[in-house]
């Protein structure tokens, strides 16, 4: 692309899409360079460290598109965005409101708010903002699915009856549709009919089986590969090795298997701060798998076996700031 800001900005994005972060950070911070005015480029330049889950870095960028354009739509909800990463929620919620009068009409908005609301336990604000989301947009499955994900909703006649006339309609999209059966089929659990509920239940996975990806034989191969190489001989070779700080507390788990509540109960002290699931070691095995992976033969885990012992302190020194 040479010193072409256009052709290195898309070649970015591309980057983007296919999840090569490095690329696309690397792409736009020479665009940036070239091309400081360049609003677009700092646009996905900010994405970029969102998804890189530098919320800190990404908030400086979206600083400076604020002050060019603070009204702007889009740079408000990477704001937003950012805030929430940072653990900012009340910051998030403020924002969320000012962008939901400024556009009353909006169902996203009132969805994201209700989301940061929930988070700060502030779960009947969150109701009513889910509740105006699909009353903007009555198909609006995601809407229905937040209250239903809230465990203890229940829903009434009237909104049973929306998400079933809903569902039914051709006009519906596949990703409203699945979530409406979810909802539907939580809704109908609660009220004891268990039929009805499977019904739904199958319905809305089979929907989304349908837009999936995912192949078990995948994880099979994987877990295969992880039992084979992660021997305690493997580990004892390796004791010690890695940045050396103890700042992090690394929670795992199965899901549903209570990680989240450990999570919460540790970040209840005051000299803890809890995040939200971080994509940080998936992006490292990303980057161990290569540009083109084959899933059927991963490198990982079994490139870890040729790694430098000193490689897993840079990845330690990597991970702690990002975080």
């Amino acid at each position: 692309a040479g010193n072409h800001p256009d052709a290195m900005r898309l070649l970015a994005r591309i980057g983007l899409v296919h999840d090569a972060l490095d690329d696309a950070e690397t792409l736009l911070e020479a665009v940036l360079e070239i091309a400081p005015d360049f609003r677009l480029a700092r646009y996905d330049y900010a994405e970029t460290l969102i998804k890189r889950q530098r919320h800190l870095d990404a908030q400086i960028q979206i600083e400076q598109l604020l002050a060019l354009d603070p009204h702007n739509f889009d740079y408000r909800t990477q704001a937003a965005t950012a805030a929430v990463g940072l653990g900012h929620n009340e910051k998030a919620i403020e924002i969320y409101r000012g962008m939901w009068a400024d556009a009353p009409a909006s169902w996203d908005v009132p969805l994201w708010l209700g989301h940061a609301l929930k988070t700060v336990g502030r779960t009947a604000e969150a109701i009513d903002c889910y509740r105006a989301a699909f009353a903007a947009r009555p198909d609006f499955g995601d809407a229905y699915w937040s209250l239903a994900n809230l465990k203890r909703y229940r829903f009434s006649d009237e909104e049973i009856a929306g998400m079933l006339e809903s569902e039914a309609a051709p006009t519906t999209s596949l990703v409203d549709r699945y979530h409406l059966n979810f909802a539907l089929g939580k809704a109908y659990e609660d009220r004891g009919e268990h039929a009805a509920s499977w019904r739904h239940y199958e319905r809305g996975n089979a929907l989304k089986r349908s837009e999936s990806r995912y192949r078990p034989e995948i994880l099979e191969t994987n877990t295969a590969e992880q039992i084979r190489v992660m021997t305690r001989a493997f580990l004892a070779a390796r004791q010690g090795v890695g940045d050396p700080r103890p700042d992090p507390i690394f929670v795992v788990g199965l899901p549903r298997s209570g990680s989240t509540l450990i999570e919460q109960i540790l970040a209840s002290h005051s000299e803890v701060e809890g995040t939200h699931e971080l994509s940080n070691i998936q992006r490292f095995v990303h980057d161990f798998q290569g540009r083109e992976p084959d899933l059927d033969h991963p490198r990982y885990p079994g490139v870890l076996e040729s790694v430098p012992p000193e490689h897993f302190g840079v990845l330690g020194a990597t991970h702690l700031p990002e975080t």
